[in-house]
This record gives C-alpha cells, structure tokens and sequence, in this order.
C-alpha cells in the first residue's frame, strides 16, 4: 500500500519518535510503500529535513533507503487499490476517503497481514499456490512465509457472506475473498455465490468469483490422468472417467461436477449444454469428493506446462494481481 506522510507530523511532539520509525521499518522491509508530503529531496527546509537530521546516522539512512523504496515501482509491479494518508489527526476515520489516519492507529492497522477468506482453508489454500503464475508466484509465497498474507477459513459460500456482512470498513480494507462460482453453465454463478459476491461489493472487500464452477475445474486433464494412473486398484476405471471427461469440449469440463458426477446434478435437470456427455456411465458419479487434494499432490505435482495448456493463465494472473493490489 502507498502511505503518504504529511510533512506536520514530523514536526509534531506528540507523534511518537517510535511509531514514525515503525511506519518506516514496514517501507525499510518492503511490505508498504513510504512517501512523504511534500515528496523527499523536492523540497528544501521540511519537517521531515528537520527530523531527518536529529536521528543517528544508521537510522537516517535506514529512513531514507525507505523513503526512496516508496518512490521506485512496487516487487509485484502493481499499484494498490487506494493510498492513505498519515497526518496529525486526533482519531481514525475509517469512512472518509481518502482514508487519513494518526500515526498510532496507521502503524497498528498497516502492521497486520491481508487477510485471504477462502471457503476451504486447506484446499483453496494450496489451490493458490498452485495456480499462481510464475511471475507472481515467488512474491505471493513469499508473503505467505514473512506472514503479511494470512489465509482465513471462511466456511462455505453462506458463511462467508455472514462474515463480509457483519465486518467493519476497517477490516475489509486489509481483506480479498475468494470464491466459487457454482455455475452448472456458463456466465450462471448460483444465487448464494452471486449473493456473496454483491455483500463484498457493498462491503468494499476485494473479491474473485471464480468463472469456472470450483476450484477442482481448474484441474488438468494431465494432473487427472496422473491420478489415474497411480491407482493400484481401480486404475482403469478412473482411466475411463479420465477419458470420458476429456472427450468433452472446455466450457463443458470447467462446469462439470467434478465431485460429484451428473448423478450429484440430478435434483436439477441436467442442461441440454452437456449433450450426449450427460447420458455417460463413466461421468455419473464424477471423482469423488476427495479429487481437490490433487492440488496438495507431491508424488506427482501439477506442472504450470499444464495450467497454460488449460487456458488458466489470465484468470488465475487477475487472481493474484487483485490481491497484490489490496496490500
């Protein structure tokens, strides 16, 4: 996140020497980028000169190393949603835009990690790791290790609407979800995902509503037969299933039941959009409830050859981009 300094607040004795120097550690270790107002070394004679130059000398050039980081581009190369502004204002408020905040209450909020709110904390966790891009997966990992991106289990499309519902402007600042669509077709999310999506919207907390229906459409068919073939017992069915489900075209697999087959789809009537594929044996029961710990797999890890071949690569980029943007 960009946090500008507002040149006063170096002058002002009830700043607090130790939280300024907090605020610039997070720009120093490269979790925010630190500017100040008026921008350092364009103007003569600030504040911020003035403070400058009664610190010790590692710490001065602790400060400006930090200072200059915030002017150069961002590791991830992507500006952020929103800046916010430190200045000599007595309390936060969360609701104003641009979004201005003490000293105090700045370096506590922009201390904490962002928050990812994921429907399942271990599969949808390593989903992430998994699919993200080669150019933005190393940066996201390691967010993950330094722990300034903490993922939350949120419980079920349902639940997390709930929670989005229920939180304050100033958690939803430091959160993104993610989510499936449960679409059985096409540009159709369910209602409880399209539900979910509008409380994050109006929530002002940064979201993906994953295009395919879940994340085990975002599978590939090479991963798939992987799985097949590691079978001792049963390999040739799931071969079969394996076959039966690459027969049918791209929009059609990343709809599919993956879990559960046509036979879990019933209680609905099966769209004419599956054609022949639905009256398929090997597609009624679909892989089992267990097929997303695939993304966990270490035997046989899913290559990022097969996620390109996929056609996953720009929605899985937006993914990442999104949360990059929220930090």
């Amino acid at each position: 996140m960009i946090v500008i300094i507002e040149d006063e607040i170096f002058a002002s004795p009830s700043a607090g020497q130790l939280n300024l120097l907090g605020l610039f550690r997070l720009g120093f270790d490269g979790k925010h980028r630190i500017q100040a107002d008026p921008i350092y070394g364009l103007s003569q004679d600030t504040a911020l000169d003035r403070w400058l130059e009664q610190l010790p000398q590692l710490q001065r050039e602790e400060v400006v190393l930090a200072l200059e980081a915030g002017l150069e581009e961002d590791a991830s190369g992507i500006l952020p949603d929103f800046a916010i502004r430190v200045g000599t204002v007595k309390e936060a408020d969360w609701e104003a835009s641009p979004l201005r905040l003490p000293l105090a209450a700045a370096l506590k909020w922009l201390s904490e990690p962002l928050y990812l709110l994921l429907e399942n904390l271990s599969n949808d966790g390593e989903f992430l790791r998994v699919v993200a891009p080669s150019p933005w997966r190393d940066h996201y990992l390691k967010l993950l290790e330094d722990r300034f991106v903490d993922i939350n289990h949120g419980g079920g499309v349902g639940d997390m609407k709930s929670r989005v519902e229920q939180i304050k402007r100033r958690e939803a600042l430091r959160m993104f979800a993610l989510f499936d669509s449960d679409a059985r077709l096409p540009g159709e999310p369910s209602a409880q995902s399209e539900g979910l999506k509008h409380a994050c919207g109006n929530g002002g907390v940064a979201h993906h509503q994953l295009r395919r229906r879940n994340i085990e459409s975002y599978l590939p068919v090479k991963a798939l037969m992987a799985w097949a073939n590691k079978s001792v017992k049963g390999s040739r069915e799931r071969r079969k299933k394996v076959e039966a489900f690459a027969r049918m075209n791209d929009l059609q697999r990343h709809h599919f039941n993956l879990k559960g087959g046509f036979e879990k789809d019933r209680h609905h009537e099966i769209p004419p959009f599956y054609g022949e594929h639905a009256s398929n044996p090997w597609l009624r029961n679909g892989f089992g409830e267990t097929i997303g710990s695939l993304f966990h797999e270490k035997d046989f890890p899913i290559l990022e050859e097969w996620l390109i071949r996929d056609g996953q690569r720009q929605e899985t980029t937006e993914i990442l981009q999104s949360i990059f943007r929220r930090l």
